[in-house]
């Protein structure tokens, strides 16, 4: 009898424990990565905009001569 309830409590206590490493990387998951690469993609959006502005000034400091 002792058994199947040490059995039952550990297993209780596995299934607890899964259920909550679960629960954390899939809270980190979905958190932290598209954060992330939205972060990366305005940067890289903002670095393609100040050259393409400094390659236009260019330009036009070239036609103004």
């Amino acid at each position: 009898m002792g058994r199947i309830v040490l059995f039952v409590v550990v297993l209780g206590g596995l299934a607890w424990l899964a259920s909550s490493m679960l629960q954390r990387s899939a809270s980190e998951a979905s958190g932290g990565v598209p954060t992330r690469q939205l972060e990366n993609a305005r940067k890289a959006g903002e670095r393609i905009e100040r050259e393409q502005q400094e390659r236009l000034d260019t330009i036009e400091e070239k036609t103004a001569q």
